[in-house]
């Protein structure tokens, strides 16, 4: 919940307005989106305007919030990735897949094993990478 940036103005117990990832209602309300939305309410259905919100039952039809900020797409990359990209100490390696998460005796991941293209494992620990063919 922290990491969440809620625009849509939603009950601060369940959502946090100052983190990267923001939400938002849809900009675009198709006007046979909102007609469904009427059916469903007036089938007996009931109406749901906040599905995080875990205070009330979450029967009713409603609208889900998307990842958007300033009708951007936002996501785990434009919230935390870009920021971080800037850092000196950061490297992003790409066409990477983790293999495993080491972890030290006081279950700390230490480090982390991963394959470059399939051809090198790496280990990346303390700031170093150790590569083996």
């Amino acid at each position: 919940m922290h990491s969440e940036g809620d625009q849509t103005g939603g009950n601060p117990e369940f959502h946090n307005k100052d983190g990267p990832w923001k939400n938002d209602d849809v900009r675009y309300q198709n006007p046979l989106s909102k007609r469904f939305l009427e059916v469903g309410a007036n089938a007996g259905l009931g109406t749901n305007g906040d599905f995080n919100d875990w205070s009330r039952p979450q029967n009713g039809v409603g609208r889900f919030t998307v990842s958007e900020d300033n009708g951007e797409r936002c996501s785990g990359a434009t919230a935390f990735l870009s920021k971080a990209m800037k850092r000196r100490n950061v490297t992003v390696r790409t066409g990477a897949m983790v293999r495993r998460v080491n972890f030290d005796r006081t279950k700390t991941a230490a480090s982390v094993t991963y394959d470059i293209l399939g051809d090198d494992t790496c280990r990346v620990s303390q700031n170093r990478v150790f590569c083996e063919k």
